[in-house]
């Protein structure tokens, strides 16, 4: 399934982590961890779809994604996305699905 790009970064502000897609302005949903950032942001961009769609907005294309590759690189880590699963690495913990 083809997605839209989703960047997760550490807030040290927000003490959480933030996830975004930068297709969707202003898209955007907070968490405890990555996972939980990723779970709210998939609802965020749920709502976001369905209300772009009430006001006629012209929806982004989703982009398309071959094989694995960086998404984000940062001193919090780094995200890499293969198919539509995104994986983060950081110093701290191993290569896991968020």
């Amino acid at each position: 399934m083809n997605d839209y790009h989703i960047n997760i970064f550490y807030s040290q502000a927000d003490e959480g982590y933030i996830a975004d897609i930068p297709d969707l302005r202003s898209c955007s949903a907070f968490g405890e961890t990555p996972a939980d950032a990723l779970h709210e942001l998939e609802i965020a961009k749920a709502l976001w779809l369905e209300a772009a769609e009430e006001v006629g907005l012209k929806i982004p294309l989703c982009c398309l994604i071959k094989n694995s590759r960086i998404l984000w690189a940062g001193a919090s880590g780094i995200g890499v996305c293969a198919s539509s699963k995104v994986y983060i690495r950081s110093s701290s913990n191993s290569s896991k699905p968020a």
